[in-house]
This record gives structure tokens, sequence and C-alpha cells, in this order.
């Protein structure tokens, strides 16, 4: 099973650059994710690239910010409006991002297109 987690330019390209090794949200994703695939929201609208998940961290948003070192690519303060009232958070470590030579338009991929609000999982046909 795979993941496409919805993701701004601005993030989706310091994780290809190699600046940001953590991916916070709000909700874990399924044990069973063999690869995350990054959907750059607008402008862009495209499938960009695909990283794998080598551990989920789960704790208080205050305890990822220490956990995680600076290494999530995000201020302190969008830190911090993101996970506003949630008492736990998850950050995914990134490893093996890999930029695709090309964009690709999702509804190449998928029938039936709508980008994900946060994330949408997927496996492909046989």
């Amino acid at each position: 099973m795979n993941v496409l987690l919805s993701i701004k330019p601005e993030y989706s390209e310091k994780i290809f650059d190699g600046k940001k090794t953590f991916e916070f949200r709000k909700t874990n994703i399924k044990e069973d994710v063999e690869e995350v695939w990054v959907y750059e929201s607008r402008p862009t609208q495209k499938i960009v690239g695909k990283f794998k998940v080598k551990v989920v961290l789960c704790d208080a948003p205050a305890r990822l910010w220490k956990q995680c070192n600076g290494s999530g690519g995000i201020s302190r303060s969008d830190f911090d409006q993101y996970f506003k009232g949630k008492s736990i958070g998850y950050a995914f470590k990134i490893s093996n991002a890999e930029r695709f030579e090309s964009a690709i338009e999702p509804k190449e991929i998928f029938s039936k297109f709508y980008p994900p609000q946060n994330l949408m999982y997927f496996e492909f046909a046989d």
C-alpha cells in the first residue's frame, strides 16, 4: 500500500533538497505503507516525487519539536499553529527521497482524482 500526501511546494522542495527530514502530521499513516508519494498542492498540483518512512514518532507536539531538532523544515510559529489544540502529533522520518524527473499529472494514475486534503491511500494494480 502507498499513500499520497498533499504537501505545499515550499515544503516539498525542502524534502527533495534534503533540508526537511521530518514530515509533521496530525494523523498517523497505516503501518503497511510502503512509500509516500508527494502531491504538491497549488500552484503545481502534480505528483512530484516519493519517499520512504524510516520511523514514525508519536508524541506531544512540543516534544516532537525537540526530538526533530529543527529538521522539519518549518518555523516554530508555523509548527505551533499547525498543531494548535492538538495533544498528539506525528513526525515521519524521511528516507530515500526521490524527486521525479518529470512531475506526474494525477489523472494519469487515478481515473477519478480529487486532491487529498491530507492523505489518500492507494495501490497499483498488478
